[in-house]
């Protein structure tokens, strides 16, 4: 598989494995089994399961019953994809990333550069932080 392809793929299964995630720990957090928050929001414990195992995408509406039932906020936000480069340049990695933006407007496009360089006193880490400017 090439690396576009695992990325594409990576980045529309993410946020299924957040949510998942998310409501694993927070049901765990709250000592809560399967059944009791299943029967909380009325739902089937094996459906919950589903949600917990990103085996199933849950509705907006069972989002906020699941935030009712543990006292929690939902809050849902968009952000920029970062586009990833990662790269050896002599013994150094270099890790590239930017907002992957289809605006038109890319004059505040942030751009970040990590670079992990390997030495014998152990591993240094630089970063660059730039903001692309549009010429006027």
């Amino acid at each position: 598989m090439k690396d576009e392809e695992f990325r594409a793929a990576y980045y529309e299964l993410e946020p299924d494995f957040v949510i998942a995630q998310a409501l694993l720990e927070y049901r765990t957090n709250n000592d809560l089994t399967q059944a009791e928050l299943a029967k909380r929001i009325n739902i089937n414990r094996s459906d919950l399961s589903k949600l917990e195992s990103a085996d199933a995408n849950p509705t907006l509406k069972t989002l906020k019953k699941i935030a009712a039932a543990l006292e929690t906020n939902l809050q849902i936000y968009f952000e920029p994809y970062l586009n990833v480069n990662v790269r050896n340049f002599n013994n150094t990695k270099v890790i590239n990333f930017c907002e992957n933006s289809n605006s038109a407007n890319k004059s505040n496009q942030q751009s970040y550069s990590i670079s992990l360089e390997k030495h014998k006193t152990g591993l240094n880490l630089k970063r660059r932080n730039e903001t692309n400017r549009a010429l006027a």
